[in-house]
């Protein structure tokens, strides 16, 4: 494939790697349900445990135990001289008793949530890292600012996977949220650059030391820092029961925001790092 039409696959990979993304995902979350129904069945049985009835023991008759043959044998007894049995005859026998779950009566395993106990959460979980790894590898291919574009086809995924996986209800809006973004996704990828900068480790270096892009990290951190104190802020006081004015529009932003700028950053080193891994793989340099 020649280096101008590097950008098709990339946009191959790209796509494949987002489904595979969304599709772990909701795989992940399928065998997590699954996890909480089999622990909320077994509660249940063991809430259930039916009682068992001991048979009850039939004492000896004797003149301690049979009040008529005492008072026939040595007639009427004062209150000090009856005999425990006579006073409550119920104390010795055995009364009904619940079945003891930690018997090995098969109730006690406990399921528990823990991922690991689920071969759907395991199987979604291949199936993120793989689409993870196909992500990372379009990064070599295509320009960024393409690719960043494509990852919004997880949204369409997730409502597919949403809605006939997971049985999630779906609107109208949301359909029509769901056309706009391959709308935009298509207009991104028309008009997006197709060529990709290719640098080799010493132009990489100098962009590291760049006075622009050291003063744009400063001004960013200091951006999440100050986003970061803003929404602990608002959630400090929603918990407190004295929510700000605006707190269920600030929050989301605040939010969404901080994403944005940490996400465009990690999608910037793994651009760099595929870059790096690709001129290596040529073996132009040492």
């Amino acid at each position: 494939m020649s280096s101008g039409e590097n950008w098709i696959l990339g946009v191959v990979l790209g796509l494949l790697g987002s489904i595979a993304i969304n599709t772990g995902n909701n795989i992940q979350s399928l065998g997590l349900q699954r996890l909480q129904k089999a622990e909320n069945q077994l509660e249940g049985k063991k809430r259930k445990v039916p009682m068992i009835n001991h048979p009850k023991t039939v004492p000896i008759t004797s003149p301690e135990s049979s009040p008529t043959l005492a008072t026939k044998m040595s007639g009427p007894q004062t209150p000090q001289s009856q005999s425990p049995l006579s006073s409550d005859p119920t104390r010795f026998f055995p009364a009904k008793t619940s079945l003891d779950t930690s018997a090995g009566n098969g109730l006690d395993e406990e399921i528990g949530t823990n991922p690991m106990k689920s071969a759907t959460w395991i199987v979604g979980t291949i199936v993120f890292v793989s689409g993870s790894i196909l992500n990372f590898g379009s990064y070599a291919f295509a320009a960024q600012s393409m690719l960043a574009s494509l990852e919004s086809i997880q949204f369409v995924t997730n409502l597919l996977f949403g809605k006939f996986m997971l049985g999630a209800t779906v609107t109208k809006r949301m359909l029509f949220g769901t056309c706009l973004t391959v709308l935009g996704t298509l207009i991104a990828v028309q008009f997006s650059s197709k060529e990709s900068l290719e640098l080799n480790t010493e132009e990489m270096k100098q962009l590291y030391v760049n006075p622009v892009y050291i003063t744009y990290l400063f001004l960013k951190g200091a951006l999440l820092i100050g986003l970061n104190i803003a929404y602990r802020v608002y959630e400090r006081h929603r918990q407190n029961m004295r929510p700000l004015r605006y707190t269920n529009i600030i929050m989301p932003v605040v939010y969404s925001v901080w994403s944005a700028l940490f996400g465009t950053q990690s999608v910037v080193q793994a651009k760099v790092l595929a870059e790096l891994l690709s001129v290596h793989s040529q073996g132009s340099e040492d």
